[in-house]
């Protein structure tokens, strides 16, 4: 189980930061952080990423992409656990890479080049990439942001699938309350840096949502 309890970050030489946060999750659950513009979302997911290193992955908002091929892109996830002069990918390495991308539905484009392929299977090539030094704790920011609804549902659906085949949980920020509603099992709710609530996505009426975001919704 992960468990948080209080958690508290200041930024050095400012009032800026995350204040009170506490949550708890079981493996393959998954968590939506939901707030306005500057209420902590990435904060908070730097500090759990900071807090949990190995055991954990992070997939920002934003990545660079080289003209490399898919199954090379999804192999530098283990580039953090080479040892002194490991040059290239082992057996058990390349074993899993391979049963990676065969669950990440990639394997039929592993060896197309990650520049040409789409916005939605780079996205899901990075989840992928992360996933290959089986994490615990998956951290995810705005997966979906730039994505039309068709790829957001899949990268939705892979996330919440490799959670329960790798017992892993998500915490995953998410903007689009009907994806909040459809994928997450839980959701905390950030406001100006402080925990706004958190509760069972099953409680996460329109009331809640209009409190969080100060306009009427629904």
């Amino acid at each position: 189980m992960l468990k948080i309890d209080n958690m508290l970050y200041v930024y050095p030489n400012s009032e800026k930061g995350i204040f009170g946060i506490s949550f708890s999750l079981r493996e393959g659950e998954i968590l939506a952080v939901v707030g306005n513009n500057g209420s902590g979302k990435t904060t908070l997911l730097n500090r759990l990423y900071a807090k949990f290193g190995e055991t954990s992955a992070f997939v920002p908002q934003f990545f660079n992409i080289s003209p490399i091929s898919v199954r090379d892109f999804v192999g530098l996830g283990f580039v953090r656990q080479f040892k002194k002069f490991q040059l290239t990918h082992n057996k058990e390495q390349k074993a899993r890479i391979e049963e990676i991308l065969e669950i990440a539905g990639l394997s039929k484009i592993s060896d197309g080049l990650m520049n040409k392929i789409s916005g939605g299977e780079r996205q899901i090539a990075k989840i992928a990439q992360s996933l290959v030094i089986k994490p615990k704790i998956l951290l995810l920011d705005e997966p979906i942001s730039h994505l039309d609804l068709s790829n957001s549902m899949k990268v939705l659906s892979l996330i919440k699938e490799i959670c329960r085949k790798e017992n892993a949980c998500a915490i995953i920020v998410l903007h689009d309350i009907y994806s909040v509603r459809k994928f997450a099992d839980f959701v905390l709710m950030l406001k100006n840096g402080k925990q706004f609530g958190f509760c069972k996505v099953a409680d996460f009426s329109d009331e809640k949502v209009s409190q969080l975001f100060s306009f009427k919704f629904g």
